[in-house]
């Protein structure tokens, strides 16, 4: 197996919040990676489906401004292979040597190649101890282990603390994350003493100002809860993978799919928006955005209001306040 970026524990460690901000495509902006690599967290953000060589220079040359650790995502199993090595060589030339990559799902030998040959930190997230093996043989770094409990596309049916057991019995020496309902410290804080080296979070971050989250969508993320949050196929036109979505945008099953409801803004303009599609909310949408894939993780009840980045982070790098009993005074 090989060992590129073999120091990411170290670099963990160095944080003030062993935490990794998940990449949610374009809700995570560069603004918000950079704020929570300020905050002391590793930030993120998700190419998704862009390939134009501008805009993947003006990403990169954002994020080599950050003050401190950033990551790029990338989900090959959407594009054509060559259209992930523009990805991989235009953000490598745009970003300081440091950077990270993370995947997610499936890719093939000549995007892992590609990846190893950045000679960066890889994080390949997976659903399965078997997706696990292969990366880490195609030559990861490190994986995440991603449980059901996730917001946003599945790649397993397990719970985020059985996949990270196994995980951490078949690879003891393996860096390993663990993502799903990852909201709060005592979260963070459970998974490592199951043996992550590290957390990941994306619904915790829908509500921070940095985030391009369309205002309704963060409204809802606030008011919601993880039990009103279900697995679902129905936003799958385009990429056919189940979501954890919250049930209130669910359409109804006689709703007409791949309607027209909206517009968001594209490289070359306003661009349509359809139904049953991934689309996520972001700021840009204009037309009926309850219509859209609400993603949510289970974790959802700790999210109470909008803040900044370096609020949360600062919340979960906060000890928990020992409990004193008051001293009652003798009576005299």
């Amino acid at each position: 197996m090989t060992a590129f970026g073999s120091n990411v524990p170290d670099r963990l460690r160095d944080l003030p919040v062993p935490l990794l901000q998940a990449p949610m495509g374009a809700v995570s902006s560069p603004a918000m990676a950079c704020a929570v690599a300020a905050a002391g967290a590793v930030g993120s953000v998700g190419l998704y489906r862009t390939i134009d060589t501008t805009e993947l220079h003006r990403i990169g040359r954002k994020l080599a401004r950050a003050s401190g650790q950033v990551a790029v995502g990338l989900v090959p199993e959407l594009l054509p292979d060559n259209d992930v090595r523009r990805q991989i060589t235009t953000i490598a030339a745009a970003t300081r040597p440091g950077t990270w990559w993370l995947t997610f799902g499936p890719l093939s030998d000549d995007v892992a190649g590609e990846l190893c040959a950045t000679r960066r930190p890889w994080l390949a997230q997976v659903g399965t101890v078997a997706e696990a093996h292969c990366m880490l043989e195609r030559g990861a770094t490190g994986i995440i282990g991603q449980g059901v409990e996730a917001g946003g596309r599945q790649l397993g049916s397990a719970r985020r603390d059985q996949l990270l057991r196994d995980l951490r019995m078949n690879f003891p020496a393996a860096t390993i994350g663990a993502a799903g309902g990852v909201t709060s410290a005592r979260e963070i804080r459970r998974t490592t003493e199951l043996g992550a080296d590290f957390a990941c979070a994306g619904t915790l971050f829908v509500a921070s100002t940095e985030s391009n989250a369309h205002r309704f969508y963060q409204q809802q993320v606030v008011d919601g809860m993880g039990c009103e949050t279900v697995i679902t196929d129905a936003f799958s036109i385009g990429w056919p993978r189940r979501h954890r979505v919250l049930r209130r945008c669910l359409p109804s099953p006689t709703a007409t799919r791949l309607s027209r409801i909206g517009t968001r803004h594209g490289t070359a303009g306003p661009e349509p928006v359809f139904s049953h599609t991934p689309t996520v909310p972001t700021h840009d949408f204009r037309g009926d955005v309850s219509r859209l894939a609400l993603y949510a993780g289970t974790g959802i009840d700790a999210i109470t209001r909008t803040s900044s980045c370096s609020d949360i982070i600062e919340r979960l790098a906060a000890k928990p306040r020992p409990v004193t009993t008051p001293t009652r005074r003798r009576p005299s």
